[in-house]
């Protein structure tokens, strides 16, 4: 799936994503189907079928919190809430994003919880700026801004918003971490200009 979604083939992808999910879902093993499910909504959301990228999203929560995984389940309502912000949905995005922030609460996740924040922030209209600081301040290292700026952007890649994605990305460094590394990924599979290319350090 990922190769057919990094190629350009969103509907190869889409189809790859939901064999694999059908395949997970008939083995049993619901947190890789949670995890399929989300690589269908990403590639959905691509290739403009939002109802589908929607539902698969909400399916893949519900998946997760089946399984008792509060961090999956934080990570994923971000997601759906971000996509839910752009689709207009304000006031469930709210409520999946309060979700968001109390199943984070509940993992005991710090750095997902500052994520939900920043993606409130920007929701509400602010600037993740702010939340960012603090969270440096609050889980005392300088890097986890680096973190929280990769999945930051990860969520808004989620839901199309491209160019604050590569914006909050900005120039890249050689001591950044694997988020940082994914994020860039996900710009180019997603087909950013500026990431059309991906030097082999990269990949």
């Amino acid at each position: 799936g990922m190769l057919a979604q990094r190629s350009g083939d969103l509907a190869g992808a889409a189809s790859a994503y939901r064999e694999a999910w059908e395949a997970a879902s008939r083995d049993g093993d619901a947190r890789a189907a949670a995890t399929y499910l989300m690589n269908l909504g990403a590639a959905a959301l691509e290739a403009g079928a939002l109802g589908e990228a929607y539902l698969a999203m909400r399916r893949s929560v519900s998946l997760f919190a089946a399984e008792g995984q509060p961090a999956s389940v934080a990570r994923a309502l971000a997601n759906l809430g971000s996509l839910s912000v752009w689709i207009g949905a304000e006031e469930e995005s709210r409520a999946l994003l309060r979700r968001a922030r109390e199943a984070a609460a509940e993992a005991g996740d710090a750095l997902t919880a500052r994520w939900v924040d920043a993606l409130q922030s920007e929701a509400d209209g602010g600037s993740r700026a702010p939340v960012e600081a603090a969270a440096v301040r609050e889980l005392g290292a300088a890097a986890l801004a680096d973190e929280l700026r990769a999945r930051w952007a990860i969520g808004a890649i989620g839901s199309g918003a491209l160019e604050p994605a590569a914006a909050a990305m900005g120039a890249p460094r050689s001591d950044e971490g694997a988020m940082a590394a994914i994020a860039r990924l996900a710009l180019a599979v997603a087909g950013h200009p500026r990431y059309g290319a991906l030097d082999p350090a990269e990949q």
